[in-house]
């Protein structure tokens, strides 16, 4: 709640028991989706896949990294048995994958463990000037976009318009693949054809299912739902605080500069009506102070997943807050 009109996220799931479905790879004589490089799957490590991450040049893309992680993490590292690692600067013996952040087209290398430790293994565009074909998507959004994209590729996906039965009027870009994992998904993050770019972030149903025959489902356990809040540091602020209860449970947001981004979650154990309280404080770059806060109630139901926004609006300068559920 930086300015007027800021909202911030709450994304609502509903966890019950998940099963693992590791156990259920397909047979190599056997189809089942997405266009998969066999021998480019990362290695197991106990009871998870862990892939170390870093940046080769972080210079002082601070949100745009955080963006990146934020959107792998909510995919890939979401629905398969796999962890992404570290993030930080890269070191001269660093390996899993190496990114290089330049203006040019966004790539990788290789697939999977192709670009094991390999110099610029994938290279990532934040400013879209000299490569600038982003559409009508914002900045922020094409940063998100592309790092699901070039992270399936990292995974060992191919580009699903390169199989046989998945032509369109793409070129072929015959990178590999060849392990169909899933059948052809036209809605694949990972297919030029497409009509939503890169589906705009999100996993494909057939993109979740074969990622998962792949690398196994991450086990989720839970008897309650999980209320996810997100804050982002708005442009011309450089710290903000934000304090919640929801039903009594307590929760604080912190976001800065160094770390513009801030995921934090609460459970709710039942189906009812939820009072809610939220303070916030705001620092922007000329040194001013703003104050928020905002009380209210909010109606959840275990069964069904919420996304709430969390809005603020400037009155006699102090935030006034409520919240809403979409």
């Amino acid at each position: 709640m930086s300015r007027v009109g800021k909202i911030l996220a709450l994304f609502i799931c509903v966890a019950l028991f998940s099963k693992s479905l590791e156990g259920l790879g397909q047979p190599p004589n056997l189809i089942s989706n997405l266009n998969m490089d066999r021998q480019a799957k990362w290695p197991k490590s106990g009871i998870e896949t862990v892939i170390d991450v870093c940046w080769e040049n972080p210079s002082n893309y601070t949100l745009e990294r955080a963006l990146v992680k934020e959107a792998v993490e909510n995919t890939w590292g979401q629905v398969a048995n796999i962890r992404f690692r570290g993030w930080g600067g890269c070191s001269t013996t660093s390996k899993g994958i190496r990114i290089r952040i330049d203006d040019e087209h966004p790539h990788c290398k290789g697939l999977g463990t192709a670009i094991m430790g390999l110099p610029a293994g994938m290279v990532l565009n934040f400013t879209f000037k000299n490569w600038p074909h982003i559409g009508n998507s914002s900045k922020q959004e094409a940063i998100q976009f592309i790092a699901v994209h070039e992270f399936g590729h990292a995974l060992g996906i191919a580009h699903e318009q390169d199989r046989e039965d998945c032509r369109c009027n793409k070129e072929p870009q015959a990178r590999g693949g060849g392990w169909f994992v899933t059948p052809c998904d036209p809605n694949s993050v990972m297919n030029y054809c497409n009509e939503r770019w890169n589906n705009y972030g999100q996993l494909s149903y057939l993109d979740k299912r074969g990622i998962q025959s792949i690398y196994g489902t991450r086990y989720v356990y839970s008897e309650a739902g999980v209320v996810t809040f997100r804050d982002q540091l708005g442009s011309g602020d450089v710290l903000e605080n934000v304090y919640v209860n929801l039903g009594g449970a307590d929760i604080t947001l912190n976001v800065s500069n160094e770390s513009p981004i801030d995921i934090r979650q609460i459970n709710f154990k039942q189906s009812g009506r939820y009072p809610y309280k939220v303070y916030s404080r705001t620092r922007n770059q000329q040194g001013l102070i703003i104050e928020g806060y905002g009380e209210g109630t909010l109606t959840l139901d275990i069964s069904r997943n919420y996304k709430i926004n969390l809005m603020g609006e400037l009155k006699n300068g102090r935030y006034r807050i409520t919240l809403g559920v979409d």
